[in-house]
C-alpha cells in the first residue's frame, strides 16, 4: 500500500503533495476530537445522576483548587454543559471542513490524472497514436477513479486506525480487562473477514477490468462496422459476446458488493453483543445499572464510535484490494507517458512561433521516407515545386505512397532524407505555424452528432468568428441552399456519422470546416472518392471557382480524368518515385 501511495504522490505537484499531508494531519486532529468527545460522556452522566457527584470528579477538583474557585455544583454543571455544547459544535464544524477538504483533494487528483492521460493521448505524435489500442486508452481514463478510490481508502484506513488506537488507549486506561476482551473479539473477527475476502476481491477486480475492456472493444468494433455486421448477419454474435462480458462484469461487481456488505452486519451483531453483555454482567453481579451508568455509557459511546470506524477500516482494506490492480495499471500508464506537463504548453495548437510565410512556393527536395523497422523506402527521392495558388493532383496505385507523402506534407511524418520548404523555410523548424496554413479534408470524414454550425466551427468559439466571413464561407462552399432548406437552418442536427444528410452535403461541410482558419493550402486526400462523379464534379467546380485566387489546392485521387480536368499539373507515384503524369494517361 505504501509503495502505491508513494507512486501516486510522485505523479502530483508540490501543492497537492502538501494538501495530502494536510489531509492526514486534519484526520489525526479529528481522531483526537472524537476521543475527547467520548471522554466527556463520564462527566455528563455524572451531572445527570447528581451534580454533587460531578464536582467530586478528579479533574473538576483539580480545576477548583488550582484557581481557588467557589462555585455551586449546579452552576458548575451548567458551565460544563455549555462548554460541552460549544465543543461538540466546533467538533462538528471541523469534521465537516475536514471531509470537504478531503473530497476536494481526491477530486483534484482525479482531474489531474484524467487530464494528464487525455492530454498525452491527443498530443502524441501520429506514429505513436496509430499504434494505440483505443479500447485500452478509453479503459485507462475510465479507471482513473480507482486511483482516487485507492487514495481515499488508504487515507480512511490510516485515520480510522488512528481513531481506534486513540479510543482503545483511553478505554485501556479506563478498564483494562474489559477493553482487552472487546479488542480481542473485534480483532479475531476482523482478521477472519480480511483473510477470507482479500484474495477473492483482487480476483474479482481483475475480472471486472478485463471484461470492461472487452465491452469497450465490442462496442467500438460494431459501431465502426455496423453495415458489414448487418450484411454478414453477425449482430447476434456481437450481441452474445457483449452480453457475456456484461454479465461477467455485473456478477463480479455483485460478489464484490456482497463481500463488502457482510462486515457491516457482523460488526452490528458484535456491538449489540457487547452492549447486552455489559447489562447481563451487572445483572449477574446484582449491581445497580444506574450506579454503573458512567461505565456502561463510556463503552456504549466508544463502541458506537469504533464500530463504524472498524467497518470503514474493513471496507477500506477491501477497497484497497479491489482497486489496487486497476490503479496500478493507470499509474503505470501515467509513469510511462512521454509528455511532461511542463512540455504541454509547447504542444498546444496555438503555441507556434512567428508566422511562417508562404508567398511563393512549396519546395519538396529529394525526400525519402522509410517506416521504423522497415528497410524499404515507401517514397524515394521525391522532388516537386508547388507554386502558390496552383492546383496539383497526385495519383497512384493503393499502397504506392500517396498517404505517406501527404503525412509528410502535413508534418505528421518527417522525411528520412531531404526536406520540405515554404519560401525556403524548413517547415519542421516551425511545424505548428506551417500546419496553421493548411486546411485538410480526409477520405474518411468525421462529423459530430451536432448542428451544421458546430460541425463547421468544430470547437471554435462562435463569439470570435466574424459573421460576415462565416456567411461568405457558406456561399463559397455552396451550403446556403442546403441550410435554407434544412428544418432548423444552421442549427439542424446532422445525426450520428452524418446519417441525416447526403455525402455531398457532408463533404461541403468538411471543406467549409477546413477553410475556417483562413487556410492558404487545401489538401483533399481522396476527399471525394466516395461520391459519384456528378457530385464530385460539382463540388470541385465550385471550390475552384470560388477559391482559385486564394488557395493552393493539392488533390489526391485515383480518378485520373478528374485530376486532368481540374489540375495545372498531375503527378503519379510509381515504384516509390514521383513523376509527372502524361496527359494522355488514364
Amino acid at each position: 500500500m505504501l509503495g502505491t501511495i508513494k507512486i501516486i504522490l510522485n505523479t502530483l505537484n508540490s501543492n497537492l503533495k502538501i494538501k495530502f499531508y494536510l489531509v492526514v494531519f486534519f484526520g489525526v486532529i479529528s481522531a483526537f476530537l472524537e476521543m475527547i468527545g467520548v471522554a466527556t460522556i463520564i462527566p455528563i452522566i455524572k451531572i445527570i445522576l447528581s451534580p454533587e457527584a460531578f464536582v467530586k470528579l478528579e479533574f473538576v477538583q483539580y480545576f477548583l483548587q488550582k484557581y481557588e474557585l467557589i462555585i455551586s455544583p449546579s452552576s458548575l454543571a451548567y458551565i460544563f454543559i455549555l462548554l460541552a455544547v460549544i465543543f461538540f459544535i466546533i467538533k462538528a464544524i471541523f469534521i465537516i471542513f475536514n471531509e470537504s477538504f478531503n473530497l476536494k483533494f481526491i477530486n483534484k487528483v482525479s482531474i489531474i490524472h484524467t487530464n494528464k492521460l487525455y492530454n498525452n493521448y491527443i498530443f502524441s505524435d501520429i506514429e505513436k497514436f496509430n499504434n494505440f489500442k483505443f479500447s485500452e486508452k478509453i479503459k485507462n481514463i475510465g479507471q482513473v477513479g480507482y486511483v482516487s478510490s485507492f487514495l481515499r481508502s488508504a487515507n480512511t484506513l490510516l485515520i480510522d486506525s488512528f481513531l481506534c488506537i486513540i479510543l482503545l488507549t483511553f478505554l485501556f486506561n479506563f478498564n483494562f480487562k474489559f477493553t482487552l476482551l472487546v479488542f480481542l473479539v473485534f480483532l479475531i473477527f476482523s482478521m477472519l473477514i480480511i483473510f477470507f475476502s482479500q484474495g477473492k476481491l483482487v480476483k474479482l477486480s481483475k475480472i471486472k477490468v478485463e471484461n470492461t475492456q472487452k465491452t469497450y472493444e465490442n462496442l467500438l468494433n460494431i459501431l465502426h462496422s455496423l453495415k458489414e455486421v448487418i450484411i454478414l448477419k453477425r449482430r447476434s454474435v456481437f450481441q452474445k459476446k457483449f452480453n457475456q462480458n456484461i454479465q461477467a462484469n455485473v456478477l463480479a461487481g455483485y460478489r464484490q458488493d456482497i463481500i463488502r456488505f457482510i462486515p457491516k452486519i457482523i460488526i452490528e451483531i458484535l456491538v449489540l453483543g457487547i452492549v447486552l453483555s455489559l447489562i447481563v454482567f451487572f445483572l449477574y453481579r446484582q449491581e445497580s445499572i444506574v450506579n454503573n451508568l458512567d461505565f456502561i455509557g463510556v463503552y456504549i459511546v466508544a463502541v458506537f464510535k469504533m464500530a463504524p470506524a472498524c467497518n470503514r477500516i474493513l471496507i477500506s482494506i477491501q477497497n484497497l484490494k479491489t482497486s489496487i490492480f486497476p490503479a496500478q495499471e493507470v499509474l503505470e500508464e501515467i509513469n510511462n507517458l512521454s509528455i511532461e506537463d511542463k512540455d504541454l504548453g509547447n504542444l498546444k495548437d496555438d503555441s507556434h512561433k512567428q508566422k511562417l510565410s508562404f508567398d511563393d512556393k512549396i519546395s519538396i527536395k529529394n525526400i525519402s521516407f522509410t517506416y521504423p523497422g522497415s528497410k524499404t523506402d515507401v517514397i524515394k527521392n521525391f522532388n516537386l515545386e508547388i507554386k502558390k495558388n496552383s492546383i496539383i493532383g497526385i495519383c497512384g496505385p493503393s499502397g504506392g505512397g500517396k498517404t505517406t507523402f501527404i503525412s509528410i506534407l502535413l508534418g505528421f511524418n518527417k522525411p528520412t532524407f531531404g526536406g520540405v520548404y515554404a519560401d525556403n523555410q524548413d517547415i519542421y523548424a516551425n511545424l505548428k505555424s506551417w500546419q496553421n496554413l493548411i486546411g485538410y479534408v480526409p477520405q474518411d470524414i468525421f462529423l459530430l452528432n451536432e448542428s451544421i454550425k458546430n460541425n463547421i466551427l468544430f470547437g471554435l468559439d462562435e463569439s470570435k468568428v466574424n459573421p460576415q466571413k462565416f456567411n461568405k464561407l457558406l456561399q463559397d462552399c455552396n451550403l446556403e441552399d442546403f441550410i435554407i432548406n434544412s428544418e432548423n437552418g444552421l442549427n439542424t442536427v446532422i445525426g450520428e456519422r452524418a446519417a441525416k444528410i447526403s455525402g455531398g452535403q457532408a463533404q461541403r461541410i468538411c471543406i467549409a470546416r477546413a477553410l475556417m482558419n483562413d487556410s492558404n493550402i487545401l489538401i483533399l486526400d481522396e476527399a471525394t472518392s466516395k461520391l459519384d462523379q456528378n457530385n464530385e464534379k460539382e463540388i470541385l467546380e465550385n471550390l475552384i471557382k470560388n477559391f482559385r485566387s486564394k488557395l493552393t489546392i493539392i488533390i489526391i485521387s485515383h480518378r485520373v480524368n478528374m485530376l486532368n480536368n481540374f489540375c495545372n499539373n498531375v503527378y503519379t507515384i510509381k515504384n516509390n518515385e514521383l513523376k509527372i503524369l502524361d496527359k494522355n494517361e488514364k
